[in-house]
């Protein structure tokens, strides 16, 4: 059994105003930068074997501070990256209201490709890939993996059978905790969403 404590990154400037997606440079800004301290104060005393992250800064910089907090070795895996958005890259919410492409995306996240980005269930297979691939390289261990929302959401989805359609039925805060046992042949959530250190 591994168990995985996955956590998302704290707060940016463009956190429910604009699609970050794979953007570079978009750092926590000073309500991030608070949340991950609390998150480290929530944290220390535990025992961890290694960090994953996301290579998005956003991610990078949260999981630094934690593999600091913590005396953990940082390893960063392409596949834990944010959802590649396309053209939608870099607009804000109020502009993709307008468009129609968004709506269907929203409706139908398990069939809609984003234009010129992925789909959420190519991100699923790519999230939940890298998950047993660690599970099999850190038998018993406890691991903690910095990622983003909709990864989040994606790996849990997965893993309790649900569908991906229904993914706005789950809250994935910034720097929130959620914690997910997997053995060989059983799959475990623990908690989700957990803020209670914020």
């Amino acid at each position: 059994m591994t168990q995985f404590w996955l956590i998302r990154h704290g707060s940016t400037h463009t956190l429910d105003h604009s699609i970050a997606g794979w953007t570079p440079h978009v750092p926590l800004n000073e309500r991030g930068l608070a949340e991950v301290q609390a998150l480290s104060a929530r944290l220390r005393g535990s025992a961890f074997n290694r960090v994953y992250t996301s290579p998005l800064q956003r991610a990078h910089e949260t999981a630094q501070a934690l593999a600091t907090q913590l005396g953990c070795d940082l390893s960063t895996r392409e596949e834990l990256g944010e959802l590649r958005y396309g053209e939608w890259t870099g607009k804000s919410f109020a502009e993709l209201e307008q468009d129609a492409r968004f709506h269907s995306y929203n409706r139908f996240r398990s069939g809609t490709v984003i234009p010129e980005g992925e789909s959420m269930l190519a991100v699923q297979a790519r999230a939940v890939g890298v998950l047993l691939e660690l599970r099999a390289a850190h038998p018993e261990e406890q691991l903690l993996v910095v990622t983003h929302s909709d990864v989040i959401k994606a790996v849990i989805m997965h893993f309790l059978g649900i569908a991906l359609d229904l993914c706005h039925r789950l809250e994935i805060a910034p720097a929130s905790l959620t914690r997910l046992e997997l053995g060989s042949d059983f799959a475990r959530l623990l908690s989700l969403n957990d803020t209670s250190h914020l």
